[in-house]
């Protein structure tokens, strides 16, 4: 559903927090920008990055 919503609202990117009744490390979350999707080793290296630059709305 994140994906579908992303195309057809045109987003610039978007995020989904994942939960669950199970044990806490089966959830997460998902990033989707223009260009693709982040996970696994992608998401991590953008977790290491110390600055980071926000547009202002």
């Amino acid at each position: 559903m994140l994906y579908f919503a992303s195309i057809r609202l045109r987003a610039e990117g978007a995020i989904m927090i994942t939960g669950s009744h199970n044990p806490s490390n089966y959830n997460g979350f998902k990033i989707l920008t223009k260009e693709g999707s982040y996970f696994g080793k992608e998401l991590l290296s953008l977790m290491k990055i110390k600055s980071y630059a926000f547009d202002t709305w």
